[in-house]
This record gives structure tokens, sequence and C-alpha cells, in this order.
């Protein structure tokens, strides 16, 4: 203990550690606003955006192998069917099939065939993924025209569409319609999916990545792949309004930049620890020269400076911890930020470092003297 207790009454330690308890909070608080603004942005990319591969071959091995998707699906590729009542095609053409009902007063009180299309056809889905159970003959609608007509949809609920699936014809009752959380989709019954899924003639996977760079890579991955003619690849970001763009925009710009900021402030803490635990290591080693002539063995003195150290960062990361901590807490009070208090995964990285290096240069030394 008298040791430890001459290792602290140094000036020089207060000064180390006060540098050290200033650095890491700054660390702390950086590595917070960079989760902070991950997170915002991985939430927008799962609520928006989505990546569909489109293909004439069955990827399922390669997508469970790959670590950055959550989740896929396989949609049946449903085509439009024969006139409908409740349901226009507008001017102009989807997947070729030329216009049959121009826009007219009529049409106010349908909903519209290019709202239910993703691209070239109607993915068509099982309904228990919206946590839904329909019978064989009903399907659910989750489409665009949901935001402008929804003084109609209940009108348009309990009436009959027709879908054409490989060229056969499939008569379905509108169970309810939906606002789609990112492209326009139906919902079929279980049931009818996995005995319509047996006829399936192309492969429309509906992937959902784990955050916001998973979704970038796998989209640059697999385009680089669709060049070779592996398969189509369709990656969508569906912003509902300007605001939303803006603020995707702004995330994704702050992401960058705290990226960088993280990088170079990781930089500059590990050089200031090694310069400032070599110094230390080589100031204790010093004294450590006369509890050598007294008696004192080398592991004895190499036990003496790594309980000095190890208490000295014990220290320097309870004050850091309380001090982010409570800067932390103003800024979601003051400002509404909603910061994730206490990283584990970050300040474990940190203390594995620290004591890296004061481990290295402690048994260096000792093994030269």
């Amino acid at each position: 203990m008298i040791f430890i207790k001459s290792f602290f009454r140094k000036s020089k330690i207060k000064i180390y550690l006060t540098i050290f308890v200033v650095l890491l909070t700054a660390l702390m608080t950086i590595f917070a606003f960079n989760e902070y603004y991950n997170r915002l942005l991985d939430n927008m990319i799962f609520d928006h955006s989505e990546i569909i591969m489109i293909s004439t071959e069955n990827h399922d091995e390669e997508l469970e192998n790959e670590s950055g998707i959550t989740s896929y699906y396989k949609a049946l590729d449903f085509q439009n069917g024969a006139d409908n009542d409740i349901i226009y095609m507008p001017n102009g053409q989807i997947n070729g099939t030329s216009a049959t009902v121009e826009e007219n007063e009529d049409s106010k009180n349908k909903i519209s065939w290019q709202n239910l299309y993703f691209r070239d056809c109607i993915l068509a889905l099982p309904a228990s993924l919206i946590n839904m159970d329909i019978d064989d003959n009903s399907v659910i609608l989750a489409t665009n025209d949901y935001d402008y007509k929804s003084d109609i949809i209940s009108s348009i609920i309990g009436k009959k569409i027709e879908f054409k699936y490989n060229d056969k014809s499939i008569s379905l009752v509108v169970n309810d319609i939906i606002m789609p959380k990112k492209s326009p989709y139906i919902y079929i019954s279980d049931n009818l999916y996995s005995k319509l899924a047996t006829e399936m003639t192309s492969y429309h996977y509906v992937i959902n990545t784990l955050n916001y760079f998973e979704y970038e890579r796998l989209s640059d991955k697999w385009e680089n792949l669709e060049k070779n003619n592996f398969y189509r690849l369709e990656t969508s970001l569906y912003l509902k309004n300007q605001s939303d763009s803006d603020k995707s925009t702004h995330f994704r710009e702050m992401v960058e930049f705290l990226n960088i900021i993280s990088i170079i402030s990781s930089i500059i803490f590990a050089i200031i620890v090694i310069l400032i635990i070599k110094d230390l290591v080589n100031d204790e080693n010093k004294y450590n020269l006369l509890l050598k002539q007294v008696g004192y063995n080398k592991l004895q003195n190499l036990m003496i400076n790594l309980k000095s150290l190890l208490l000295f960062d014990l220290i320097i990361f309870i004050l850091a911890f309380i001090f982010s901590f409570l800067i932390l807490i103003l800024l979601n009070n003051i400002f509404g930020f909603t910061f994730q208090i206490y990283d584990l995964k970050c300040n474990f990285i940190i203390i594995a470092i620290v004591l890296f290096f004061e481990v290295l240069f402690n048994i260096a030394y000792f093994s030269k003297n």
C-alpha cells in the first residue's frame, strides 16, 4: 500500500490523470454521438428501404450465409388480371401492358394498379409476415393509394380483384387495405402462398439488412455481380416526404463525419496513451532500482508497477464514465437526444488497449533488466 500511495503523491501523476480523464470523457462522448446517429440512420433505412433480388436461380444458401442480412422472403410475382371494378389502369404502360382504362371521374373511386406494382410485377407475400390470418380467397393490399384515397378505402373492402400468376387467373376478395411500410405488396394466406410457391419460375427475394452500412455494402457487392448477369437487383430507398429526405441526408453526413472524427480521436488517444504509459513505466522503473537494492526481485517490482497502474486506470475510467454520463444525461434532457449512456463494447476496447501497453512496456523493461 505504501508504494501505491507514493505513486499517487507525484505531481506528474495528477497531471496525467487529468489529461486521461478529459481525453477519455471526450472519446466516450464522441462514441455516443456516433452510435446515436448510426442508430437513427439504421432505423430510417429499416423503415424506408429494402433490397429486392430478382433471379431465375435459387439463392437461399447464399443469403442464409450472409451475416449482414437480418431476414429475407421470397415473393410471388403477380400481374394485373382482367378488368376490375375497383382498380383502374392509369395512362401509360405497366410491364408492357397498354392502359385499358383512362383516368377519369370514375377512377377517383378506384385504386391504381400502378400503386400496387413494384417495378414490373406485384409482389405477393404470406399474411403471417404482418401478423394477419386470412382465408385462401382473401387478399390484403398495401398500396400507396392509401395516402390520398383513405376516404374510399372502406368501400373497396369486400370486393373482388383478379390477378394473374404464371398465366393463371386468381380471384381474391379484398380483406383490408393498409399503408405500405416500404414498397407496395399484396398479402395472401400462408396456405395459398405455399401452394403457389411450388410453381415458382423466378425468385423475387425481399431482403432486410442489419444496418445502413450493410445495406450499402451488399448493394455494391450484388450490383457488381448483377453486371455479370447473376441476377437483377433493385435497391430502393422509400422516403415519404421531403422532410424524410432531408433527415436521411443529414444522418448520412453526420455518420460519415463522426466516423472520421472517431478514427482521428482514437488515433490521438492511442498515441497519447503510449507516450504517457511509457513515461510512467520509465519513472516507476527508476524507483524500482532502489527497491531492487533492498531485496525486491523482478517479479515483485513488476507486480508493484502493475498494481499502481491498474488502480490509476480504474480511477480514470470511473471519473471518465461519471463525467460522460452527466454530459449525455444533460444533452438528453436539454436537447431531447436519446443517447445510449454506456457503450460497453467501445469502453472494453479502450480498456484493453491501455492494459495491453501497460503490460507490454513493463514486461519489455523487466526482460532487459
